[in-house]
């Protein structure tokens, strides 16, 4: 556990190279295989780190960059508010938040977010709780599946 501060870039990196290296992959793989066995690690838009108080992102997929227009660096670190905006509906967000603090699942939440260019898009996600070390019952990372997301024109 990080006691709740704000991680620094190098916990980030440290974080994401302990969840790179072989075995903790490989825990994390097979911890999502037992619970969702349908599903691929690879499929994940992302991973966040929920020892973090702030629940940073650690691992993102390059579909998502591409998607989005952002890039490794501009989400490595920071959490989801990043993709938040002004028709974005913070009864979501507060429901996202929870989730993440009382590590429940969400089967499915439609969330609007914004890209790096500022275009609207609809995230449709689902949120799967895993703990990549078998000793802590304690849910550690949450995956965020991406299920669609669609481009849209606000005017």
């Amino acid at each position: 556990e990080y006691g709740g501060q704000k991680p620094t870039y190098t916990d980030i990196q440290m974080a994401n190279r302990d969840l790179l290296v072989h075995k903790d992959y490989k825990a994390l793989d097979d911890a999502v295989k037992e619970k969702k066995p349908w599903l691929k690690l690879q499929e994940c838009a992302f991973v966040i780190d929920l020892r973090f108080k702030d629940f940073p992102i650690v691992l993102v997929s390059e579909f998502f960059l591409s998607d989005t227009g952002y890039e490794r660096h501009d989400l490595l670190g920071n959490n989801l508010s990043l993709f938040f905006g002004r028709y974005t509906n913070f009864n979501t967000v507060y429901r996202l938040f929870s989730a993440f603090s009382q590590r429940k699942d969400i089967d499915h939440v439609s969330i609007l977010c914004y890209s790096k260019n500022g275009t609207p898009f609809w995230f449709e996600t689902q949120m799967i709780f895993v703990s990549v070390k078998r000793t802590n019952h304690r849910p550690s990372h949450c995956l965020i599946m991406q299920r669609n997301l669609r481009l849209i024109q606000i005017t």
